[in-house]
């Protein structure tokens, strides 16, 4: 009956250890929870970020067209520029020819 009695109050001990290990863990296991809901929040930004960005270089490509296509000179403006060249080689050709 003594031996029965000491087997109980060992056996109370390790419930009582099980029992702190068990809460020990529960804690653990909400913490991990915790730690796991912030990073999919991170991973939310990021793919945000990710997303803004790729629409940022996307207006930017587009804007560095625009202003490269601007900055060609337009069919008009060439054709002015030859043709003024085409009269100044004219008249020099005209006072040339009339010269000699």
């Amino acid at each position: 009956m003594i031996v029965e009695l000491e087997k109980m109050g060992l056996i109370q001990q390790q419930l009582s250890l099980q029992e702190q290990s068990t809460n020990s863990v529960k804690e653990e296991a909400k913490a991990l929870r915790e730690i796991v809901n912030v990073q999919k929040e991170q991973v939310d930004l990021k793919d945000k970020a990710i997303t803004d960005l790729q629409r940022i270089a996307t207006t930017q490509d587009e804007n560095c067209k625009k202003l490269v296509e601007a900055a060609k000179p337009s069919f008009w403006s060439r054709f002015g520029t030859h043709a003024a060249a085409l009269g100044v080689g004219g008249i020099i050709a005209a006072v040339l020819v009339l010269l000699l």
